[in-house]
């Protein structure tokens, strides 16, 4: 029997976010870098020189004149106690700074599209010869070692352990129900664990056991509201 675990719609949901979070801050860091902050600090100059002409009156004198200004030309006011206007001011440093975010940004991005893309062509499965997944590992049932289910519990994350015979060094290929389609995910597991040895299964009990446990807790939970009824 074949069992295919895709990448779940959940995983692929939140990569996908990520990858509009990244790209987002990238192109703003960007724009910011080399369109938004010196545009800022071209009004700024604007509204220093506008300043340097005003002499002998008070801010808030230079501010009201700056609006009034603004509104002829159709620049922005000076806010609140002049405040948005002089925000505006931009160095070249805090315009450098913008550009290194924004270029810094662009790998990991790209990094988090890639992996996003490849979500939907992305799978592990398990057949009669033994587990594989798309990224090309092979692990046939005689080369698995063991299954490590110290995390499967409470993360639902499982490793398949096995030797290349090519690369001659351990291998392992991850089980995960949460980035993979939770109910193939757990047949999978199951799957492996028929091929294997109770010392080679590591970290948790069978899951045939655990079946077996809830079972026998089912029916005792069942046998209390009879014997109390009885009474």
């Amino acid at each position: 029997m074949t069992v295919k675990a895709p990448i779940s719609t959940g995983w692929r949901v939140r990569l996908g976010g990520m990858a509009v979070m990244f790209v987002g801050f990238c192109l703003f860091f960007l724009y910011d870098g080399f369109v938004g902050y010196p545009n800022q600090q071209k009004l700024y100059l604007q509204f220093a020189a506008f300043k340097a002409e005003q002499t002998g009156k008070s801010e808030i004198e230079i501010f009201d004149l700056w609006d009034k200004h603004a509104q002829e030309h159709g620049l922005p006011p000076a806010g609140k106690d002049g405040k948005d206007i002089t925000g505006m001011e931009k160095t070249p440093g805090s315009i450098l700074t913008q550009k290194i975010f924004g270029f810094g940004m662009i790998p990991f991005s790209i990094m988090i599209v890639y992996a996003w893309i490849g979500t939907f062509s992305r799978w592990v499965a398990v057949d009669e010869q033994g587990v594989t997944t798309s990224g090309g590992q092979k692990a046939p049932w005689d080369s698995v070692t063991k299954l490590d289910k110290l995390r499967w519990p409470k993360k639902g994350i499982a490793f398949v352990h096995y030797q290349d015979a090519d690369k001659q060094i351990p291998q392992k290929i991850l089980l995960d129900d949460f980035k993979f389609d939770r109910v193939a995910t757990e047949q999978i597991v199951r799957a492996v664990e028929l091929h294997l040895k109770d010392e080679q299964i590591v970290g948790d009990m069978r899951e045939v056991e655990r079946d077996r446990r809830k079972a026998e807790k089912a029916a005792a939970a069942a046998v209390v509201p009879e014997q109390a009824a009885g009474e």
